[in-house]
């Protein structure tokens, strides 16, 4: 249900131009791509019984990792930063949320987990290769 329903969400929300439609797109977007193309490696290892296929070169599994958990991390940043503005707009209805402070937020919540990414993977702080059990 996930796919098809952020599908329709991107396409209804991407016509609208307003700021919340905007943030909408963005949420559906991201949500995309995490449901639609960061399994697809993991079923092709899948399919071909566990072996490691792509993941058997590391810089991929890298590079998979960083965008898997930047994804998943910048939903959750998306869909908290839109509940915030609307539970403001609930208690304070006349009270106007700045574009600037939402992007600002974005901008930085992006930079910070672009500089823990690169604070983790030189030191090993993840383990990011596939094994394969024989």
């Amino acid at each position: 249900i996930g796919l098809p329903g952020n599908l329709i969400s991107l396409f209804y929300y991407h016509r609208r131009k307003d700021f919340a439609s905007v943030v909408y797109s963005i949420i559906c977007g991201v949500d995309f791509f995490t449901v639609a193309l960061i399994p697809i490696p993991v079923l092709a290892s899948l399919i071909n019984d566990r072996k490691p296929v792509i993941f058997a070169n590391q810089m991929f599994c890298v590079g998979w990792n960083v965008v898997l958990y930047f994804l998943a991390r910048m939903s959750m940043f998306l869909v908290m930063s839109l509940s915030v503005s609307r539970t403001i707009a609930i208690v304070f209805p006349f009270y106007r949320i700045q574009k600037a402070v939402f992007v600002a937020s974005f901008v930085a919540y992006t930079l910070f987990m672009m500089v823990l990414q690169a604070l983790i993977i030189p030191y090993g702080g993840d383990d990011m290769f596939y094994d394969y059990d024989n």
